[in-house]
């Protein structure tokens, strides 16, 4: 977290892309620091970016079960229906993984629990 609040002092700019169009946020998110997420998150950090596939930070937290993380996006305001490339959303992505408590929360939410992907899954 340190060297997340010095880049950011020293004028780094938080909604920078690599090539995958990845964000800060969205490997903060990936990666389960939710310190750093809120931080990103508080010092401005777009919240609906999305990479090449599609894929935004509240994608990437549902895939690998970070709940904290998932509920402090969408307590910030990102879109539980919002889909990737392929049709997917975030609750579609924990139900495959089977992260209960994240298909839970995402439906009490507003997540689509009908919604299929593109290929009609």
């Amino acid at each position: 977290m340190d060297i997340v609040k010095y880049l950011v002092d020293n004028g780094i700019n938080i909604n920078d892309i690599n090539k995958k169009n990845n964000n800060a946020l969205m490997i903060a998110s990936q990666s389960g620091h939710y310190e750093i997420v809120k931080y990103l998150v508080d010092k401005g950090a777009i919240l609906d970016e999305k990479d090449v596939d599609g894929w935004n930070a509240l994608m990437f937290a549902s895939l690998y079960g970070y709940i904290n993380i998932v509920k402090f996006l969408v307590n910030k305001g990102m879109n539980v229906n919002d889909k990737d490339n392929n049709g997917w959303n975030a609750l579609m992505i924990a139900s495959q993984k089977g992260y209960k408590d994240i298909v839970k929360y995402l439906y009490e939410k507003g997540s689509n629990i009908n919604e299929k992907n593109n290929n009609g899954q």
